[in-house]
């Protein structure tokens, strides 16, 4: 036991007006690069300690929580600031629900990597990271590095609860934010720009990404409008993230409790359309993934870790769940969505490339896509994609996709070779069936 942990829990364990708590105690290391047209600017190391509390409190007959954010040097004032936060508790008066109770044994996840572990090892790690990309990008004509930030980071996080949860896990981050620039004979200059996070520093493979980058800056210098009307559009795995967002709202217990979600367990989430055949939607959540930006061996309350189905077959297997939603449907906690592992099809990535009747389009990055968490209703702006017809690949830009994510999703078509993103395993490319293009 740390002595400011013990503190902080003799405090809450005193106060009259706190009948459950959770306790968090973070400690993080950081090593941040900085370059600016490839020469490094500055590299920084950072240091912090945070203490996060959740406070509940019982009140004519419900319950109130409030948080409370703390740093070592403010622990003087926890009594005053633990006023403060019974107080707003006592504002809002939710029906009672409770915490977790310690699980017999939290599950062992690989959520570390030794090579960043320390700020010693960091530091060289991006240092050669930096010299890396630099390498890769040196043959590259009318393509510079404009910038790259580099954050490499670790934490130790000790959880404690008032029913009797004490637990501590950690973990390791690897962000990088890229800008590639090409510039034409003509003068005329296009930004590429990539953001990406991993557990472990090697899985960023930087020098990949870095001439990537490099392609998709050279290819918008000439890319045009893509044309108005129906299409199918090929997405790969990370472009196709965010309809996981959508997905994961309307599969949870709290909107289920709140009757924001229509979902029922055991229906489709949507109509099976015709002029398929279309592939299976399988879908789960897996906090245990090996290097999984969302593995952990427990959530903040306590649920260990799990692994579970969320949706087979297109219909929906359960709602996930905190602990509080649990106990308002009475239903077993999952802890809430973590890495989505999607199952694969059958198709080779190169056939779902391949033309067919409408237009097929590509789409590599959207310079937004923010699907509505109630309706599924999404419009994504088009950075860079590629119309892929019988002779090659035709750049495009600007012009935007629509459609629905859950009819998407059911009207789709999924590669049988997979990839290991920052929280998702599956398919590294899904063909779509259902959306409209805007050009």
């Amino acid at each position: 036991m740390t002595e400011p942990l013990d503190q902080i829990q003799q405090t809450l364990e005193a106060h009259q007006g706190v009948q459950d708590w959770t306790l968090r105690e973070t400690r993080q290391a950081g090593t941040q690069l900085y370059l600016i047209k490839s020469e490094p600017e500055a590299v920084r190391r950072t240091h912090t300690v945070r203490y996060d509390l959740i406070i509940y409190h019982d009140h004519d007959g419900g319950r109130g929580e409030a948080a409370i954010s703390l740093h070592p040097g403010e622990l003087s004032g926890l009594a005053v600031r633990l006023d403060e936060a019974v107080y707003l508790a006592g504002l809002t008066h939710n029906p009672p629900y409770t915490l977790p109770t310690p699980a017999p044994a939290y599950p062992e996840v690989e959520s570390w990597d030794a090579a960043i572990g320390t700020p010693a090892a960091a530091a060289q790690v991006a240092r050669d990271l930096a010299a890396e990309v630099r390498a890769a990008l040196a043959g590259e004509s009318d393509v510079r590095l404009s910038s790259m930030e580099l954050s490499l980071e670790s934490a130790e996080i000790a959880l404690r609860t008032s029913t009797g949860v004490v637990a501590t896990r950690r973990g390791t981050s690897a962000e990088c934010e890229l800008v590639v620039t090409s510039r034409d004979a003509a003068g005329a200059e296009s930004e590429a720009h990539d953001l990406w996070t991993r557990r472990r520093a090697a899985d960023l493979d930087l020098a990949a990404r870095a001439l990537r980058q490099a392609g998709y800056a050279r290819d918008s210098l000439r890319a045009t409008l893509p044309a108005t009307g129906d299409a199918e559009i090929v997405l790969p795995a990370e472009t196709m993230l965010p309809f996981f967002d959508a997905v994961a709202f309307r599969s949870s217990a709290g909107a289920r409790y709140r009757d924001a979600t229509p979902w029922q367990v055991g229906a489709p989430i949507a109509e099976h359309a015709a002029g398929g055949p279309f592939d299976r939607l399988d879908l789960a959540s897996d906090a245990t993934l090996p290097y999984g930006m969302e593995t952990h061996a427990f959530d903040d309350q306590g649920v260990p870790a799990q692994h579970f189905v969320l949706i087979e077959d297109g219909r929906l297997q359960r709602y996930w769940a905190g602990q509080r939603y649990a106990d308002y449907l009475g239903i077993a906690a999952t802890g809430r969505v973590a890495n989505w592992v999607l199952a694969p099809g059958p198709h080779a990535a190169a056939d779902l490339r391949r033309p067919g009747n409408l237009p097929l389009i590509e789409v590599v990055t959207f310079s937004w896509l923010n699907p509505d968490d109630i309706t599924g209703e999404f419009v994504g702006e088009i950075r860079l994609g590629y119309a892929l017809t019988r002779d090659g690949r035709v750049p495009i830009k600007g012009g935007a996709v629509s459609g629905n994510v859950f009819a998407a999703l059911m009207q789709a078509q999924f590669s049988r070779e997979t990839v290991r993103l920052g929280n998702y395993d599956g398919p590294a490319v899904g063909r779509f069936h259902s959306l409209s293009v805007a050009g």
